[in-house]
Parts: C-alpha cells; sequence; structure tokens
C-alpha cells in the first residue's frame, strides 16, 4: 500500500464533496497608484487558483512591501488539488521564489502579517529564515500556508 497515494487521493475526493471557493489568480498584476505598488508575475506553473482570502491576503501583503520583483509558483489547481504536494489543496498555500535576503524578510513578515502563518523556508543556511519552519525542498522557495481562521468579516 503506497499511503502517499491513498492519502493524497484521501484528500482529493473529501475536497470534492465540500464547498471549496477557489478565485483564478491574474496571470500577473502591475498595479500602482498614488504610491501603492502591487505586483507579482507567475513562473513555471498551471497552480493559478487560490482561495478568496489568500489571494486578498497576498495582494496585502505585496501593497504592505511594494517589491516589484515577486514571482509565484502558484497555489493550487482549478479543481483544488495540487499535486504532488499536499499543503496546497483548496489554495491554502502559496509559493514565491526568493528575492534578496533583506527584501525576503521583510516580505516574510508582510505575508504573516496578512494570515500567512505557516511558512516554510530551506534549510540551505542561504535560504533559512526566523520564525519559519526548514525544509530542504523549499531551499528554492518560499512556502506561505494562510490561516483561514485569522479572517474578520465585517458586516455593514
Amino acid at each position: 500500500m503506497d499511503i502517499t497515494k491513498e492519502f493524497i487521493f484521501g484528500i482529493y475526493i473529501k475536497s470534492l464533496k465540500g464547498k471549496i471557493e477557489l478565485v483564478k489568480m491574474p496571470n500577473e498584476l502591475n498595479y500602482n497608484y498614488s504610491g501603492v505598488v502591487v505586483k507579482y508575475s507567475f513562473s513555471n506553473t498551471q497552480r493559478r487558483y487560490t482561495s478568496p482570502n489568500a489571494l486578498a491576503g497576498f495582494i496585502g501583503a505585496l501593497a504592505e512591501t511594494g517589491f516589484t520583483n515577486i514571482i509565484t509558483t502558484g497555489s493550487c489547481f482549478a479543481e483544488d488539488t495540487c499535486f504532488p504536494s499536499v499543503a496546497h489543496v483548496n489554495g491554502k498555500s502559496i509559493d514565491t521564489l526568493y528575492i534578496d535576503r533583506a527584501n525576503q524578510t521583510e516580505f516574510i513578515t508582510a505575508m504573516n502579517k496578512f494570515g500567512f502563518n505557516d511558512q516554510i523556508t530551506g534549510n540551505d543556511g542561504t535560504h533559512t529564515y526566523k520564525g519559519t519552519k526548514n525544509k530542504s525542498d523549499h531551499n528554492d522557495h518560499l512556502h506561505s500556508g494562510f490561516d483561514e481562521s485569522k479572517i474578520k468579516l465585517i458586516k455593514q
């Protein structure tokens, strides 16, 4: 029995039964108005869907930092899967490529401020950041998991 296949397949079946809200992330965003800059682009991925709240948090972190060099390798597929990863199911995580160290630290802090509090970085010393988990399969990208419980709905 291959537990990995069973686990991934089980998540896929479970996710199809529930109501999962996903939005397609724009292929790129390049917004600049009154000093607020929100910019990102995709690289080498078809995982262009995410949860609406994660997208809002991602845009918030981009606006907070104003960085123009953020490249994402995505979140999940249209059917809410993310094979072979299980950490992106239902669009609950977004991956980005690393930028220079000082700005990366600021970006990690901004992502955390906007609800991404499960972050994984590399363990090679070059991409190890305070307050993140470290794994060797993240030496080339930042993994930011979104916490839906951080969302506060304001009704007027």
